[in-house]
């Protein structure tokens, strides 16, 4: 008698085929989910796009009408700014991500709107003056900045509070930005008293945890001494490389030349609030230091140490020295705060 039914071999060829079918159509139903997840309508859209025209065309003075510039506006600071009310929602019913961006671009004598770009980061121009609190995490005015000085109006040895930061080496590509101080918060102090670069930074590192201890734990994290080749690479010097270079640097031609006025060193920002520094073309004097240290170690040498120096140079000192250099710290944070 003939039995008819199926084989071993049948049965898991038809398991393995309904699994394949079974993972086709999760994956297409997770991709339509995704596919619509955050999406909004049309009109929606043109809302926040107009709305954010409104708060770029009434901040005029931060966004600038210049060829070129791009401005990446996150959705929060459009409601922020009363230009949009919230609850914002997508074809879903739910609420959007407020964070995110709008890209504002001036081309051809107009700002163009795009509402969540694939990439979407300002570039910060080096130099460019940030106002922040380390101790609060936010932003701040130059105003606020200005009351955090000491009675002889500069602010070497402020370590808290709303204080003037400046940025440099950024890139578009970047979420976040490096900012470094605009003064010293300890005056004075010896990289490593044993008078060796090799022990690594001792003296200098105890004090800047200390500067920074009330600070917000996330922006504690980030701080540091700035590096040699960052400053090579914020005065576009190509040739410098801290493994191998021992000669000085100067910043500009006009301090090679001893030939400054005050404020005219194109990098005057960055080193600011030395003694004497207006000589070689800084902005403000500030007799209590010299300069400040980076975190550098110089080739070829035991007891050196690359340095910011009043004379606009990235130039040397001897690791133990106590009456020249002091610290001031760099900071790295996301750009999304600054927006």
């Amino acid at each position: 008698m003939n039995r008819k039914g199926f084989t071993l071999p049948e049965i898991l060829g038809v398991i393995v085929l309904l699994s394949i079918i079974a993972i086709i159509s999760i994956s297409q139903i997770t991709n339509r989910v995704n596919s619509t997840k955050g999406k909004i309508s049309d009109a929606q859209k043109q809302l926040i796009l107009s709305a954010t025209k409104l708060f770029v065309d009434e901040n005029r003075l931060e966004y600038k009408k210049e060829e070129g510039n791009v401005y990446c506006i996150l959705v929060q600071s459009v409601i922020d700014g009363g230009y949009l009310t919230s609850p914002i929602l997508d074809v879903e019913g739910k609420e959007i991500d407020y964070n995110t961006k709008i890209k504002a671009s001036y081309i051809n004598d107009k700002f163009d709107f795009e509402y969540n770009p694939s990439g979407c980061n300002r570039k910060y121009e080096n130099g460019t003056p940030i106002y922040f609190n380390p101790v609060t995490n936010l932003v701040c005015t130059e105003g606020e900045a200005n009351k955090n000085m000491n009675s002889n109006g500069t602010p070497t040895g402020i370590k808290a509070g709303c204080m003037k930061w400046y940025t440099f080496n950024d890139s578009s590509d970047s979420d976040t930005v490096n900012l470094i101080l605009d003064h010293n918060t300890t005056p004075l102090v010896a990289w490593n008293s044993s008078g060796n670069s090799t022990d690594g930074m001792k003296e200098v590192q105890d004090a800047l945890v200390n500067d920074i201890k009330i600070w917000n734990e996330n922006v504690k994290k980030t701080a540091r001494l700035i590096t040699a080749d960052e400053v090579a690479k914020i005065i576009e010097n190509s040739s410098f490389d801290s493994s191998k270079s021992t000669d000085t640097v100067y910043f500009d031609t006009c301090t090679q030349l001893k030939s400054c006025s005050k404020g005219s060193n194109k990098y005057s920002w960055l080193f600011d609030y030395t003694q004497g520094c207006t000589t070689y073309g800084c902005n403000v004097d500030d007799n209590t230091t010299g300069g400040y240290w980076t975190s550098t170690p110089r080739a070829n040498t035991t007891n050196g140490v690359w340095n910011i120096h009043r004379l606009g140079t990235l130039g040397i000192n001897s690791v133990a020295n106590t009456t020249i250099d002091g610290i001031r710290p760099v900071i790295t944070l996301p750009k999304t705060i600054l927006q």
